[in-house]
């Protein structure tokens, strides 16, 4: 008797681990097509908006960048990176674009311009910035040549990164570490100028 009542739990077990299987194969399948929507939505937005802003350089008339939140295009040559850059740091610009800090300079102003994006996405290829790297911003308003003089590792609430500057300068900044899953505990911040 003792045999049988151990023989069905442990059926029990075995069709309750097929079945977590199961369900967590599912959520893993679930999680990697929202991904996947996610940036192929992202890829669709950075094509569209670089049309847009191409035809607004044809153009040559100078756009007020916030008509449509469109500021320009971010390249750094050496890691063949080059997003387009919208208004705003929420989570629906940063979804699909890099994001300028509202409040902080535009690139064609004197002050500090600050973008911020995603580790996970378009910032990936910061993890491989040096020192010395060119970086640049193209906006209606003129093509703006930055080189990084330096990075940082900060704690999220340090705003110091935010900090006006007497001459034009770029910060960049995104979450660190890069290799980290969820929300990370600190920004990666470069500075260039």
């Amino acid at each position: 008797m003792v045999s049988g009542v151990c023989l069905a739990q442990l059926e029990f077990s075995e069709a309750l681990m097929r079945w977590l299987e199961r369900l967590l194969i599912v959520i893993g399948c679930g999680c990697l097509v929202a991904v996947g929507i996610s940036l192929a939505g992202a890829a669709s937005f950075q094509e569209t908006a670089a049309e847009t802003f191409e035809r607004e350089l044809v153009a040559a008339v100078p756009v007020a960048p916030l008509d449509d939140g469109l500021i320009g295009r971010l390249e750094i040559p050496r890691l063949r990176l080059s997003v387009i850059v919208m208004e705003g740091d929420d989570d629906a610009t940063l979804a699909r674009a890099v994001g300028h800090v509202t409040g902080t300079a535009l690139p064609w102003e004197q002050g500090n311009a600050v973008l911020a994006g995603h580790r996970d996405t378009f910032f990936r290829p910061l993890k491989d910035l040096r020192d010395g790297d060119e970086i640049r911003m193209t906006t209606t308003r003129g093509t703006f040549d930055y080189r990084v003089i330096r990075t940082e590792i900060v704690e999220p609430d340090d705003l110091s990164v935010l900090a006006p500057t007497p001459g034009r300068a770029l910060t960049l900044v995104t979450c660190y570490p890069f290799v980290y899953v969820g929300r990370a505990p600190q920004r990666f911040v470069i500075y260039a100028q």
